[in-house]
């Protein structure tokens, strides 16, 4: 696993035509869970076939949790496909419980690169992660529910400049 800060708008070592970053909610209503991983899982493996082999995941709780999740669930079938950690601080974990913090780090410790915008929390850091991701990307899967917030504005902000957005 290579470890890497970026300074970079783009980055060229990700090939954004095979690349598809995740975006979405922290919290997802339990009723709906199942339904958004098998959806998730299906467009993820439809990516995989159009020869999308590069995930970026923003390692936030929630939806991007489960998409790193599915995509490391998969690298046995699909043994060309990477999952690229996109953090947006060191100490993004700080203050999360014990439960979560393990999910984050076994993300972490199985991704084929992590890569992180600040040492430490700053103001703007995760509005640099989204855009890194989609500025590195042709394809996104989201989860949105809400008109506001960061999920709404990275898939705006990803439509704007032409990546292909999948709604779960």
């Amino acid at each position: 696993m290579l470890f890497q800060r970026f300074f970079f708008k783009k980055s060229y070592e990700i090939d954004e035509s095979r690349t598809c970053f995740f975006t979405g909610h922290r919290i997802i209503p339990q009723e709906e869970i199942d339904d958004v991983i098998n959806k998730t899982k299906q467009y993820i493996i439809d990516l995989i076939n159009k020869g999308v082999n590069t995930f970026l995941c923003g390692g936030a709780l929630g939806f991007d949790t489960i998409c790193g999740q599915i995509v490391l669930s998969l690298k046995n079938e699909y043994k060309n496909i990477k999952l690229y950690m996109i953090i947006p601080c060191k100490d993004q974990d700080k203050y999360w419980n014990n439960k979560d913090k393990e999910t984050y780090w076994h993300l972490i410790k199985n991704a084929d690169r992590v890569i992180y915008t600040q040492d430490k929390y700053k103001a703007g850091c995760m509005h640099l992660r989204n855009r890194f991701m989609s500025d590195n990307s042709s394809y996104a899967i989201a989860y949105l529910k809400k008109s506001g917030g960061g999920t709404a504005y990275t898939v705006k902000y990803a439509q704007k400049n032409g990546v292909n957005v999948l709604l779960i």
